[in-house]
């Protein structure tokens, strides 16, 4: 659900001596028992506390969520809108594992509503999803030109996503966006996504990049490998989370259905993308959450 947990910590003193490099320990852990992006974190300190290191590797644990007693949560795609509608254009990363819309328009879902659910028994509801805004890159252009030259060495480029397999990376130079986030026509809120970032926090964005590149029979070296792609690598959004109004949840209950829309106006038409569980930086689709009484 996007909240963030500690699961373990330790302390291991070490002796050294100067110029020392050998193994010092096994660490074995036990990977947490719910679905999460787990980063396991090292730090060297001197014994003063001055950090002279630190480190990092992650682990992806994909777990069905258990039952809560005291709550309904659902969850849809990115990519089960019913409706969009961009002023540049609207397309998918991995048959849906992110949708993107660029300029001004809108994403609309439509979410059954549950049988079995009173909406007088709602204590409270919330939509969790991440979203950022979405720049329509050089590479995402049809018949855009990208120039000549070897781009790896800065050749005949004058826009870092001229690349088709660049996305440019988090810096000063911001994108934002803004999005209005409404439920069954009842506006919960703008939301304000100030950047279209990429970098080492969008793990599950690199994680489930495909192998599409050709192994020779014998390699002699990187340059022998064929192909190999990669599709908006790094990027991620933010954590919104928004409670649902009573007068939305009443409506939606008449009309037995959850519309949602994602709308991006000409005021700050900076696109919208919106992350699955498999891409970005939380391991989770948007998701609905009725807290129960």
């Amino acid at each position: 659900m996007g909240q963030k947990k500690k699961y373990l910590e330790k302390a291991v003193h070490i002796n050294y001596k100067p110029w020392m490099n050998i193994k010092l320990f096994d660490f074995e852990f036990k990977a947490p028992d719910e679905k999460c992006v787990a980063v396991l974190a090292v730090t060297l300190k001197q014994s003063i506390g001055k950090v002279l290191h630190r480190n990092f590797t992650t682990f992806i644990v994909y777990k069905e969520p258990d039952e809560l007693a005291n709550a309904r949560i659902i969850t849809f795609e990115p990519s089960s809108f019913i409706d969009a509608n961009w002023s540049h254009k609207q397309w998918n990363i991995f048959d849906g594992l992110k949708v993107n819309g660029a300029g001004s328009g809108y994403f609309e879902y439509s979410i059954p509503w549950p049988k079995d659910l009173n909406a007088a028994d709602i204590r409270q509801a919330s939509l969790i999803m991440e979203l950022s805004s979405k720049k329509l890159n050089v590479k995402d252009i049809e018949g855009a030109t990208t120039g000549e030259g070897d781009f790896m060495h800065g050749e005949g480029a004058s826009d870092p996503s001229q690349s088709p397999n660049s996305y440019p990376m988090t810096d000063e130079n911001l994108y934002p966006s803004a999005v209005n986030i409404s439920v069954a026509g009842i506006s919960l809120g703008n939301i304000d996504l100030k950047d279209d970032p990429a970098d080492h926090r969008g793990i599950l964005s690199w994680h489930n990049q495909q192998n599409d590149y050709t192994k020779p029979e014998n390699p002699k070296s990187f340059g022998d490998f064929k192909g190999g792609s990669l599709n908006e690598a790094g990027s991620y959004g933010y954590l919104v989370n928004l409670n649902i109004t009573r007068d939305a949840l009443r409506v939606a209950k008449s009309e037995r259905i959850l519309k949602i829309r994602l709308t991006v106006d000409d005021s700050l038409p900076g696109g919208l993308a919106i992350y699955g569980d498999k891409f970005g930086r939380y391991p989770l689709n948007p998701t609905l959450i009725f807290d129960l009484k």
